[in-house]
């Protein structure tokens, strides 16, 4: 190869990584900043969306009667003078067939299907 061929395919070279490292890489990167940035912005946005609604969360909460409603709803709290009654849940249906068929064969589906109700 000569001295002329050797220089050009040298300069040649250089010139290709120049503009490797000066056009591509960066680009390169810009793009994936890019990427990066609008992931960002959209968790962002649904940052800001759930914010926004703990706000109003708060403002709801915030409120003097919703304030009574929670002490009497969650703790059970009344104001003076009043009374306060509790009903327990009704007892399930007992179920008690007897003990021979077919009413043996039918004691456990019967009695889960009147515990449901």
């Amino acid at each position: 190869m000569s001295r002329r061929a050797r220089l050009v395919l040298t300069t040649l070279v250089a010139v290709v990584l120049v503009v490797v490292g000066v056009v591509y890489l960066p680009t390169r990167t810009w793009f994936g900043q890019q990427e990066d940035l609008d992931r960002s912005q959209a968790e962002l946005r649904k940052l800001e969306r759930g914010n926004a609604t703990l706000g109003r969360k708060i403002d709801r909460l915030s409120d003097a009667s919703s304030i009574e409603e929670q002490a009497r709803q969650q703790y059970g709290f009344r104001l003076p003078g009043e009374e306060s009654y509790t009903v327990p849940p009704a007892k399930p249906p007992e179920v008690d067939l007897p003990a021979v068929w077919p009413f043996d064969r039918l004691q456990d589906p019967v009695a889960r299907a009147a515990a449901r109700q």
